[in-house]
């Protein structure tokens, strides 16, 4: 397992990267149960870490999202999240190695990346931090706020931040935080669908559940982002980009037709109006959800009165 040639390690986490991402929950358990248990022979050795460290983190990352809908009592979210800690701390000792891009023929994965090096890993981590699924995002935000201080040039989060801002405008943000969490050139998450009644799929407890874990996705996002003092409300609302942004129009919607609305109101809204009988579980999960939106609004006003009121006065 310590040798420099990684073909050993290579067939141990094929293995793994398939339990991982398998619709199983016990699969996806055992997957990171394993890494956890071998994890401090791969940190030991450079070649290891040099090949293996990104393509894990993606995996894992992807098999946290995954684990969003699983019984927390079955422990796959915590387990995944120990990984995420242990690839944290793999990245910070060996930064200097993984700054660098070897090339595609040492470090083949992951493909899709432009270049397979920190820095593109945290702009990929920035990219989930816009997550539908809470403790993947919620890991992603721990993972680029410590991260990306190893990053030439940037002495702090904020720093981080600025200079993406003053590379690449509002436009960065806003298509990471209410995009859902995806790569590809079509929108997504509320840039896609900015009000439930924008869906096309008949209404049903998943098809809210999801409209509703996008937008508490995309207010997750400003209040880690505002709260922290990462950047300002003006910048990102008034900025090059920011018209793009569809916060206000999705709250002001959800305050409008949905807050005082059971899951048969909301189901209205919807085109197809056909009789759906829900059950009392579907209606209590359906509140759930309605009321976590509710607190979260409630803390994005907060934060944004509470730690920028000079610019909202403006």
């Amino acid at each position: 397992a310590t040798e420099k040639n990684p073909v050993n390690a290579r067939s141990v986490l094929k293995r793994i990267y398939s339990y991982s991402l398998h619709p199983s929950a016990f699969k996806r358990l055992g997957a990171a149960l394993a890494f956890n248990n071998i994890y401090m022979v791969l940190r030991e050795e450079d070649a290891l870490v040099d090949r293996f460290t990104f393509e894990i983190l993606v995996h894992f990352v992807e098999s946290l999202s995954l684990a969003h809908k699983d019984n927390k009592s079955m422990g796959t979210q915590e387990q995944c999240v120990k990984v995420l800690d242990h690839l944290e701390r793999i990245m910070v000792k060996k930064a200097d190695l993984l700054k660098k891009d070897p090339g595609p023929k040492l470090r083949p994965e992951p493909s899709f990346w432009s270049s397979r090096k920190l820095d593109i890993a945290v702009r990929w981590l920035t990219r989930q931090c816009g997550n539908p699924q809470t403790e993947c995002r919620h890991a992603c935000m721990k993972l680029v706020v410590k991260l990306c201080t190893l990053l030439p040039g940037v002495k702090s989060s904020q720093d981080f931040f600025t200079i993406i801002y003053k590379t690449q405008g509002a436009i960065y943000f806003v298509q990471r935080f209410e995009g859902g969490g995806s790569a590809s050139g079509e929108s997504q998450g509320l840039l896609a669908c900015p009000t439930l009644d924008t869906l096309s799929e008949p209404f049903s407890l998943d098809v809210a559940r999801h409209w509703f874990d996008m937008l508490l996705a995309a207010l997750d996002c400003y209040c880690w982002a505002f709260g922290e003092d990462l950047i300002t409300p003006s910048q990102l609302f008034t900025g090059n980009g920011s018209e793009k942004s569809c916060i206000f129009q999705s709250v002001t919607f959800f305050l409008d037709k949905l807050v005082f609305s059971d899951i048969e109101g909301a189901a209205r809204l919807l085109p197809h109006k056909k009789t759906v009988i829900f059950t009392p579980l579907e209606r209590d999960e359906y509140n759930r959800i309605k009321c976590t939106v509710i607190i979260r609004i409630w803390n994005f006003l907060s934060v944004i009165l509470a730690r920028h009121s000079q610019e909202v006065s403006k």
